[in-house]
């Protein structure tokens, strides 16, 4: 093991620098134990942090040797612990997913605690072909054939903090060996034999197959790896320009996509677009399945009458007129472009009235006297009716189960209002709250879409009530 490449490793490849802490993942085995010893021969401010999975009776003694080896070296030591048997079965995962995820959440936990700017973690090339390995047997795209990279944000731990690997390019064999050169004492975890982790069977079984065939296969894995990290890269480039030109809008809950954008993005593309946007949302690209991907890629294409598909990790894919959003429940999808009535009783309106509704969307009405309108009747955002033809005061509501509608122009001929929404292309998840501005219990107007053929104006109408649906950061239109 070469320690100046490790030391330039540290420094270019990890980003590291020596005035804020470094929290190390500290097993005590050969790995990580050199690991701490490099970091603190060249200088860099550690914290060492291990956690005891309970997996094995000797865990709660290995977790006392590395304290004790911590306060020898005059490190910080931070421990944690957890059944990761019981966190398994409780969410229905593998003990080994189990034992990431609660190993991860409590380094970047402490992480953020001690203010520290990178976990490192001390993954070897061997790693990296175990991770490639495992990635080619479940199907993955380029993005898993390129393994792990030397310094990475994952969101599904942290948008800030990085995970550092300055042992990529080093051989497992070379640690041993350095641990016997610096008379280093690691733990040897025996569960590291157990074939009845996929890792382990991966190490264990394939991998020496697989030499029958190239005695160089390891190297061979490693090669390809780093290639296909630099051609990654330059395709990324591709990727973030597409997602740019298609991203609507994002958050926490939802991605949303320009559909007409997305279908005209070649094959590949449509794939990297929409697994970017499953990667943001469940933080992290690793368990998206190609299944998911190609399901969604195919609804893009031709969608479900339903407007709906599953795609993995409770994400599903909506059509939503000109958009794709994708979510875990349609109740996270924006409503921020649609006037929504949501959750309230019923209002009764009568004139002059001025109701705020979803996101600064505002619902006005007056009386007026004259029929100077006529002619920009059909602005969707502004009604004109006949006041003589209403009920007051009028009534605020969502729709009805079965609910029916005259719109203007289909005299003698009512609709169902779920079908006047489909044939518009309406967003599912916004018409249920849509609001409606309600006469003796018939529709007369829908904000922003359409009003009621039997309150038209006419050359009887003497009195107008006019209506406006608008925001509350614009100018209120002219009547």
């Amino acid at each position: 093991m070469e320690l100046s490449t490790i030391e330039r490793f540290l420094a270019t490849e990890c980003g590291l620098n020596k005035s804020q802490p470094v929290l190390l993942g500290l097993s005590g085995g050969p790995d990580s134990l050199s690991l701490l010893d490099v970091l603190l021969h060249f200088g860099y401010p550690v914290i060492a942090a291990h956690f005891n999975h309970k997996l094995r009776p000797e865990s709660g003694k290995e977790a006392d040797y590395v304290w004790r080896l911590a306060e020898q070296l005059g490190v910080r030591f931070v421990c944690g612990s957890m059944a990761v048997t019981t966190l398994a079965q409780e969410n229905k995962w593998t003990v080994e997913e189990a034992a990431r995820t609660a190993r991860y959440q409590f380094l970047f936990q402490e992480a953020r605690r001690f203010h520290a700017q990178a976990v490192a973690i001390a993954h070897t090339a061997d790693d990296q072909v175990e991770t490639v390995l495992m990635h080619i047997l479940r199907g993955s795209g380029l993005a898993g054939l390129r393994g792990m990279g030397f310094r990475a944000v994952q969101h599904e731990w942290d948008a800030q903090i990085p995970i550092v690997r300055p042992f990529l390019e080093v051989w497992r064999q070379e640690i041993l060996e350095y641990c016997k050169e610096r008379k280093l004492e690691p733990i040897f975890d025996q569960s590291n034999l157990d074939e009845v982790y996929f890792r382990n069977r991966i190490r264990l079984q394939l991998i020496p197959y697989l030499e029958q065939y190239n005695p160089k296969v390891k190297q061979a894995l490693r090669r390809m790896s780093r290639i296909l990290e630099a051609d990654t890269a330059l395709l990324e480039d591709t990727v973030n320009q597409a997602w740019k030109e298609c991203l609507i809008a994002i958050n926490s809950l939802s991605v949303i996509l320009d559909n007409v954008r997305v279908k005209k993005l070649p094959l590949s593309l449509q794939r990297m677009v929409l697994r970017k946007a499953m990667a943001f949302l469940l933080q992290g690209e690793e368990d998206i399945e190609y299944e998911a991907i190609e399901r969604g890629r195919k609804f893009i294409s031709s969608p479900s009458r339903r407007g709906r598909i599953e795609l993995s990790g409770g994400m599903s894919l909506y059509l939503t007129g000109e958009w794709l959003a994708v979510a875990r429940r349609e109740e996270d999808l924006p409503r921020d472009n649609w006037p929504q009535f949501q959750g309230r009783e019923p209002i009764a309106l009568d004139a002059p009235f001025r109701v705020t509704l979803n996101h600064s969307w505002v619902l006005e009405g007056e009386m007026l006297s004259s029929h100077s309108a006529l002619a920009q009747i059909n602005d969707p955002r502004k009604a004109w009716l006949d006041a003589d033809c209403l009920q007051f005061p009028l009534l605020l509501r969502t729709m009805r189960p079965g609910e029916r509608f005259q719109p203007l122009g289909m005299e003698g001929k009512r609709v169902k209002l779920s079908d006047f929404w489909v044939n518009l292309k309406m967003p599912r998840f916004v018409r249920k709250n849509w609001p409606l501005v309600v006469s003796n219990d018939q529709i007369v107007w829908i904000p922003g879409q359409r009003m009621a053929h039997a309150c038209r104006l006419t050359e009887r109408t003497k009195r107008v009530l006019y209506l406006c649906l608008g925001r509350q950061d614009t100018e209120k239109p002219d009547v």
